[in-house]
Order: C-alpha cells, then sequence, then structure tokens
C-alpha cells in the first residue's frame, strides 16, 4: 500500500467542505458502442494513476492519501446508473440534481471511510437513450484541483497520451503559496467571519439563479488594444474577473489562481491542490490592468489595499469568487462521437454568494456561467464582455 501525505491546505476547512471537482459532457453518439470504448481508456489512466482510487486516511491527527498499486477500477463507477435521468434538454439546476448520486462526497465524507475519490458515469440521454449520451467524472477536491482534474478529464481523447501525474506532494514547495498570497490574506480563506459570512449566504441569502453567456470577443480584444503603454498586456482572465467584480460591486473578489509553474519547483506534472485564492479589494481589481500589475507586483502580490476586513466588516461584506476553468479544458474527441456541451456542476445549494465561472461548452469557445443570487441577466450583460447565451434550454433562469 502507498502513502501520500497530504498538504496542509487539503486537509483545511474550505477544501474539506468541498464537494468533488465535476463536470458532465453531453455527447452524440450510441453509448452501446463507444461505452467500452472509454472504459478501457478510464482503465488505462487509473492504472497510470492509481492514486484515483485511494482513500484519505486519518491517523494521529495526519491525513495521507493512501492507494495500491494494483487498483481496483469496479468501485470508480457509478453503482447504479440505472436511477439516473438527464438530458441536454434539462435545465441546469435539474441536471445537478439529477446527478448528485454522481459526485464524490464532501472531503470531511471521505476520512476513513471506503467511499471513492473518484467517479466515472456513463450515462444514456433519457430523450435519445441510443443516440446519445452524458459522461459525468468527479473526482475529490481533496486530492485534486481544477488543473489536475482536467489533465485527467483531457486524457479521454483519443488524441491524448495517458500521462502518469506526480501524486507525492511537494510539501517544501508548496509552503511558499502563502507567502505570494500574503498570510493574512491566505489565512483569511479559512476564518472564521468569512465562515459565518458564507453560512449567513447560505442560509437567508437568495436563491441562486444560473445563466451562462458567451465571451463576447470584440469585447475583450477592444480593452485588449487599448492598454497604457506601461501595461503591454493583460488576459481575457483579468479582464472578466474586473467585470464581474464590479457587477457584484465586491468589498474583496476572489480569483483561484495556478502556482504551477509560477513557483519554481511545481511544475504541470503535479497532481494535487497547487491552486489557491487571491483576494482584490476595489482599487486592485477596478480595471484589468490593476489585476495585472498586482500578479506582477511580486511576494507577497499587492492585491489589496488595506489588508483583510476587520470581522464586523467581514460579516456584512459583500464577497465573489471568478474560478476559470477553460484554461485547462481542450474538449473530448472521441471517435465516432460528437461533443455537445460540457458544464460544470455544482450544487445551487452550496453557492454562499455570487460566484462565476470561465467555462469551455466546446473546444473551441470560452463562456462565463454565472450562479448569481443578486445578479441580473440584463445588469451582467450591461456591465461584463458577454453577449450570445450558451444554451437557452439548459440555462433557462
Amino acid at each position: 500500500m502507498e502513502k501520500i501525505a497530504l498538504m496542509p491546505f487539503e486537509t483545511s476547512m474550505a477544501i474539506m467542505e468541498e464537494p468533488g471537482v465535476t463536470s458532465i459532457t453531453f455527447f452524440e453518439g450510441n453509448i452501446q458502442l463507444i461505452g467500452k470504448k472509454i472504459k478501457d481508456r478510464f482503465q488505462e489512466i487509473i492504472n497510470a494513476n492509481p492514486w484515483l482510487s485511494g482513500r484519505i486516511i486519518r491517523q494521529n491527527k495526519k491525513s495521507s492519501l493512501q492507494f495500491s498499486n494494483s487498483p481496483d477500477i469496479e468501485p470508480l463507477y457509478h453503482p447504479d446508473i440505472t436511477n439516473i435521468s438527464v438530458s441536454d434538454e434539462m435545465s441546469y439546476e435539474e441536471i445537478t440534481n439529477a446527478v448528485k448520486s454522481c459526485i464524490v462526497h464532501k472531503g470531511r465524507h471521505l476520512i476513513n471511510k471506503l467511499h471513492p475519490l473518484t467517479l466515472l458515469s456513463i450515462i444514456p440521454d433519457k430523450e435519445n437513450p441510443t443516440e446519445k449520451f452524458a459522461l459525468i467524472l468527479s473526482i475529490s477536491h481533496v486530492i485534486a484541483d481544477g488543473f489536475t482534474y482536467y489533465s485527467i478529464l483531457n486524457m479521454f481523447s483519443d488524441e491524448a497520451t495517458v500521462e502518469a501525474l506526480n501524486a507525492n506532494r511537494k510539501l517544501e514547495i508548496s509552503k511558499q503559496i502563502p507567502h505570494y498570497i500574503g498570510e493574512d490574506l491566505y489565512k483569511f480563506t479559512n476564518s472564521i467571519s468569512l465562515g459565518i459570512n458564507s453560512l449567513k449566504g447560505l442560509v437567508f441569502g437568495k436563491k441562486v439563479h444560473c445563466f451562462a453567456y458567451y465571451v463576447d470577443t470584440q469585447k475583450v480584444n477592444a480593452i485588449k488594444s487599448d492598454l497604457p503603454s506601461n501595461i503591454p498586456f493583460v488576459s481575457t482572465n483579468d479582464i472578466l474577473q474586473s467585470s464581474i467584480s464590479k457587477a457584484v460591486d465586491a468589498r474583496l473578489s476572489m480569483m483561484a489562481i495556478n502556482f504551477r509553474n509560477r513557483i519554481e519547483g511545481i511544475t504541470s506534472n503535479d497532481a494535487g491542490n497547487y491552486e489557491a485564492g487571491l483576494f482584490f479589494d476595489k482599487v486592485n481589481y477596478y480595471k484589468p490592468q490593476n489585476i495585472r500589475s498586482a500578479l506582477n507586483s511580486g511576494v507577497p502580490m499587492k492585491t489589496t489595499s488595506n489588508g483583510v476586513p476587520r470581522f464586523l466588516e467581514t460579516l456584512g461584506s459583500k464577497f465573489t469568487e471568478v474560478t476559470n476553468w477553460a484554461s485547462f479544458a481542450k474538449g473530448i474527441s472521441i471517435d465516432g462521437t460528437k461533443q455537445k456541451i460540457h458544464i460544470p456542476i455544482y450544487d445551487l445549494n452550496l453557492i454562499p454568494f455570487d460566484c462565476a465561472i470561465i467555462f469551455k461548452p466546446t473546444a473551441d469557445k470560452t463562456a462565463v456561467m454565472f450562479l448569481s443570487k443578486t445578479l441580473s441577466k440584463s445588469h451582467v450583460l450591461a456591465q461584463c464582455e458577454v453577449s450570445e447565451p450558451v444554451d437557452n434550454v439548459i440555462f433557462n433562469d
């Protein structure tokens, strides 16, 4: 039995309360003809990355990932897909409710349990089961961040190479991450005050509405071409982070940042949670170039002007979180199928405040999914660099 010590962040409250990182991809294709091919590829992926089949074990207050190098793949398949009824002709809320059993449990429910850390579900479309199907992959957030998740999901494509990721945590190097973010802001992620603010949003906040629009490349390119001379570059992510944060009018806006190839020694082959949240205040998110300047400002990154909000201020403040799944997604190309749409899955009942996910519905298009408690569609269209709706059936809220 192999044993890998987990990083402190991977056993923190912020991660332990998260359900598995999950997406659903709808395909045109005959599941009877394609299903075995997908399962064979999944077997290859697990053989190369047996840690995906492991367990979270806690002994003497220390948590580790334990697994066999001869993995049993059967527990990683959904045990009963006959009870799942899903289609791309359902709304997002209906889809997320239908596939709850396909999502890996929250981290705290996995400790010293037999629940799988990885779960694959291949489900025939309820409206057209012979010509359409859905592929749902869920991986525990304790062992995988967004980059790791898509590194695995991308391997399902025919042209992709199945690779063995390095699951051994670089514990000493990872200790640098709080220095880049700033010690106070890093601790703020797991603070009691932010936890209470989130709980208040979950219990007393408005119902979450979900809608999605494609990124308007003309608007994005216009901003990029009109930058001051001292800021030669901003990313599309900088632009969207800025406009979404302003639309929410957030006290702090969180951006998930990947530290692979940013901190020396952490590379694209390293599996685990090497991402963390940067908090930007209004001064630093007001313009995309302000975000870019903050990212290039050294160690720690200067993302706030006045530091962490105090306890009482935090309780009454508005926050937002923007995560970018598009940077890692490549689309899934399987001979005999056509990818119709790829969507991040997140339980709407677990959204504490306005959030947004940048994602790729197809390999060649980027979109933003708004999980909104306060933002209207008209406000988003007026304030953000988005235009055409992604899908009027799925995102009909």
